[in-house]
């Protein structure tokens, strides 16, 4: 009876976790990424109810690229669909500034009109520490499991003070890319190729 007991709790342990994010710990947050998916010298992002401000530099020169896209928190990846046997996925806009919380990050990116989405693996803004998992895509980039440090810059008193989030750990995210439907908006569109996935 003890084997067994040991062996249920050792099959939780390897099932895959998520953080439970939910919008109110995001909305007004500020987000530097440690780790740089692309040639970008730094970027940021700035999350309000239903839009990602992103900003890059990519020269010393202090000369930032701004990208605002809609996005939404969900429980699940975007439901997929094939045409000419290429899966794509749909932006559920509906969704955006609705979903209360979710483990999944889904973007609708305008510049290049494709759906990006981050599995959520550890959230906690007593530590400011966000980890994003940006899955592989065959013949797409990138070519492999990439994780994501993203470290808060700013926050809501309300943020800080009321809302923690817990780390979690997950070996596996879903995402894909495609964007299907949305109505961004883009100010100085850069022509450096991102890290995200999608082709340029």
């Amino acid at each position: 009876m003890k084997q067994y007991i040991i062996l249920v709790a050792l099959l939780f342990e390897l099932i895959p976790c998520n953080a439970q994010v939910k919008l109110s710990q995001l909305n007004g947050t500020k987000w530097k990424f440690e780790t740089q998916p692309n040639s970008a010298k730094e970027k940021t992002w700035e999350f309000s109810q239903n839009q990602i401000i992103e900003k890059r530099n990519y020269t010393t020169e202090n000369k930032y690229y701004e990208f605002k896209n809609y996005y939404y928190l969900s429980d699940a990846r975007p439901t997929p669909f094939y045409s000419n046997n290429v899966e794509l996925a749909n932006f559920d806009k509906s969704k955006v500034g609705n979903n209360k919380e979710g483990n999944y990050l889904i973007i609708y990116v305008d510049t290049w009109e494709r759906i990006d989405w981050y599995t959520i693996t550890s959230f906690d803004l007593q530590s400011g520490d966000m980890y994003l998992l940006r899955e592989a895509v065959e013949d797409e980039c990138p070519s492999q499991d990439v994780t994501l440090h993203l470290k808060l810059i700013s926050a809501p008193a309300s943020n800080s003070t009321t809302n923690r989030g817990n780390s979690f750990s997950n070996t596996r995210g879903q995402r894909n890319s495609a964007g299907i439907i949305g109505n961004s908006s883009q100010q100085n569109n850069s022509t450096t190729t991102d890290g995200s996935r999608g082709r340029r």
